[in-house]
């Protein structure tokens, strides 16, 4: 350390940074303060005249993060509960709510930084000025890391009907999410989990957002069948607050043998993982190393099982495994080309300067686009194209007529939400009709479609990878459309429904028109190889065109299925927490921000 930080710092901050470091160690000399934080001492009683409330108040932050990640569900719900003792019960602020997110991401961010103690130390003074509760020194703290203000009423509309955690293929654990989304003022929050969920995985994450008074919903996502492709639908069992209600739902005979079929549904989509990484390794590593001039081992399927955890092995934990394997590699590659950069000509330090672009392109997204997804691997079995070999599960031979009234049993008050990710919109219309009022919301909006688009065609369709210079639907006019539809479906009103079901025929009735054209042109050509194909798919939307005119016809039943229930909709992020170039989690709605916040969000 700079012998010039003595001269800076508070006798006080490094007491604090010692038993931040204390805490992250689990040295003995943390036990004292540890004692003071047992669930039988109230915050405001003999315990503060034992130790400070900033230092308890730290002790407690340092506590939980360092149970986020290698703790078990009990400590870190042990040390979540004294975190809320301390900084909310015990707190005589005003600011107290935003105060309290401030200093959990003061600390989250000098924990960040162990290897660096004079960042450490200048997080220390900055933790202990806002933990005063200062409005001003809040707020600017707020501002510092991208957070809004909050109403300390916390009546907020903060939400995300879609998120993930590290038992499927996010980042954090139950606990730390529902933490983040608390820090970032989210007060509703979806937890999506893929075909199955453990007891104790749903018991730890209701139990956190009832000690930080989050509404949790859980959803199990499914696939059906549905033209070629996989339709995804999220169940969620409505009605169950904690989480003992919910294990003993889990623990009923009928959703058991439902949760085992669950699993092998979930062997079935990972064992493409496991192909992909041997693929990895036969063929595209050596490319890797000839085109960055690195020279990547084979990866161990050993060592990418424990890297994923508790999670469910997903092609976006097998290129951050990749990328943590080349990080060194890059690091060393970036140094060298650093130190010939010196002493190389002009034109040797342009082709350094794009090669160091390059590399620093290397990213999840990338990995997966150029090297993991199956149509780079069409050597592969895909498991996103239906198929009906014996190693197919019974659930994905169902279709969402068949699966959803099936679920419905399970639960009187199930909801069940389609996701508008790979459907179009005339998609969206049959599948509404099919399962008839069984789909309780559309997912209409979600973040990480926004970012990247949507693909609309049946996977086995696919003529190039998505990613590629495709044809993609814009997601902000499929949102417009099924709204309207879905407006036509809540109204009392069957004139207004036909015309929005008019308007989607008319729309589709324009795509065979020119999908029939274009089989006219290729006819003519010498090149036949896409005439089979193009006469497959129009006879396709032929036979499909019937199907709408039907739903027409009975539209007084498909408007009676929405007449007691309104379809309601849903927007969500899809956030993981490990991905750069989509958005975090969360949206609010802004005027039920301060005034204050809500300048600053519009600016």
């Amino acid at each position: 350390m700079h012998p010039r930080s003595y001269l800076f710092f508070d006798p006080n901050d490094y007491t604090l940074l010692r038993i931040v470091n204390d805490v992250l160690c689990r040295s003995p000399q943390s036990q004292s303060i540890r004692s003071l934080l047992s669930p039988y001492m109230h915050p405001r009683g003999i315990k503060e005249m034992a130790a400070t409330q900033v230092l308890r108040i730290a002790y407690a932050i340092a506590s939980l993060l360092g149970t986020l990640e290698a703790g078990k569900a009990l400590d870190r719900l042990s040390a979540l509960r004294s975190l809320r003792d301390e900084v909310l019960i015990s707190a005589s602020t005003y600011f107290q709510k935003n105060t309290a997110r401030v200093l959990i991401q003061i600390m989250k961010d000098l924990i960040r930084h162990k290897d660096d103690e004079e960042t450490q130390l200048r997080l220390a003074h900055t933790f202990r000025m806002a933990s005063s509760g200062r409005p001003q020194t809040v707020r600017a703290e707020l501002t510092k890391y991208h957070l809004l203000e909050m109403p300390e009423d916390w009546n907020q509309l903060a939400f995300d009907d879609h998120v993930h955690d590290a038992n499927t293929k996010g980042r954090k654990s139950p606990t730390h999410l529902v933490m983040d989304a608390w820090i970032k003022g989210i007060r509703f929050l979806t937890v999506v989990y893929y075909n199955y969920v453990e007891p104790e995985v749903a018991a730890e994450l209701l139990e956190a957002a009832s000690i930080l008074d989050v509404h949790i919903r859980i959803g199990i996502e499914v696939s059906c069948r549905f033209r070629g492709k996989y339709v995804r639908m999220l169940w969620e069992p409505r009605s169950y607050t904690d989480g003992k209600s919910f294990g003993a739902f889990l623990e009923e005979q009928p959703v058991r043998a439902f949760m085992k079929e669950g699993r092998q549904v979930s062997a079935y989509q990972q064992k493409y993982v496991f192909e992909a990484l041997q693929a990895f390794n036969a063929k595209h590593r050596s490319s890797i190393n000839a085109e960055f001039g690195l020279d990547l081992e084979d990866l161990n399927e050993e060592e990418f099982s424990r890297f994923v955890g508790t999670g469910q092995p997903s092609l976006l934990h097998l290129a951050k495994y990749i990328q943590s394997c080349m990080e060194p590699k890059l690091q060393r590659a970036a140094l060298n080309m650093a130190q010939e950069y010196a002493a190389a000509d002009q034109n040797r330090r342009k082709e350094l300067e794009t090669l160091v672009e390059d590399l620093n392109a290397i990213d999840s997204e990338m990995l997966i686009t150029r090297y993991l997804q199956p149509c780079r691997n069409p050597e592969l079995h895909d498991p996103s194209i239906p198929q009906d070999g014996p190693e197919v599960p019974p659930l994905l031979r169902l279709g969402p007529g068949e699966l959803l009234p099936r679920l419905a049993k399970f639960h009187s008050g199930s909801s069940f939400t389609l996701n508008l990710s790979n459907l179009s919109i005339p998609d969206t219309l049959e599948i509404l009709y099919d399962c008839q009022g069984h789909i309780t919301n559309i997912e209409l909006y979600n973040l990480k479609d926004v970012s990247r688009g949507k693909w609309s065609m049946p996977a086995s369709v696919h003529q190039v990878c998505p990613g590629d210079a495709v044809d993609l639907t814009n997601p902000e006019r499929t949102c417009a459309q099924i709204s309207e539809l879905r407006k036509a479906l809540n109204e009392d009103n069957v004139i207004a429904l036909k015309r929005a079901i008019r308007a989607i025929i008319w729309s589709f009735e324009e795509d065979r028109l020119a999908l029939s054209n274009t089989l006219v042109q290729v006819k003519t050509r010498p090149d036949l190889s896409r005439t089979a194909a193009l006469e497959q798919e129009l006879a396709a939307m032929d036979e499909r065109k019937t199907k709408f005119l039907d739903i027409l016809f009975h539209i007084e039943t498909f408007h009676r299925y929405y007449k007691n229930r309104p379809l309601g909709s849903r927007i969500g992020s899809g956030s993981t927490g490990q991905s750069r170039h989509q958005y975090g989690m969360g949206v609010i709605v802004l005027d039920t921000l301060t005034n204050r916040a809500k300048k600053i969000a519009l600016s």
